[in-house]
């Protein structure tokens, strides 16, 4: 091999280390991740802006009559309601609900309607 030869290859191996494999994807990764980042933002736009419009839609017109406040509002204290109130008008709700857990549950505590051994146990109501 001669000194021309030796220095070409010399000269080649030192550009070779001093620039980058391909020119191509130094330049294109930052454009291809700012790219990334646009799409992901403009997604997150959209997302904001359908669900803010969501919760106008939805809670929009219980905004405006929270702020109002209630107009002729009869406010009435809870008090309880036993299952000969709720039969006269809602017979047909009543007769699939007497024989069910939900009925047996809320039944006044006598000795048929408690099952467990409650002898000298203690319960205390803060």
């Amino acid at each position: 091999m001669g000194k021309a030869a030796r220095r070409k290859q010399r000269q080649a191996s030192i550009t070779a280390a001093v620039t980058p494999q391909s020119p191509d994807t130094a330049e294109t990764h930052p454009t291809r991740h700012r790219k990334w980042l646009w799409i992901g933002g403009v997604f997150v736009g959209l997302a904001l802006i359908l669900f803010l419009s969501w919760q106008y839609a939805v809670l929009g017109q219980n905004l405006v009559l929270a702020r109002n406040g209630p107009h002729d509002a009869i406010i009435a204290h809870a008090s309880f309601v036993d299952e000969k109130t709720c039969v006269s008008c809602h017979a047909a709700e009543f007769a699939s609900w007497k024989n069910s857990h939900h009925a047996k549950a809320m039944a006044a505590p006598t000795a048929d309607t408690v099952q467990g051994n409650f002898n000298d146990a203690r319960f205390e109501y803060p």
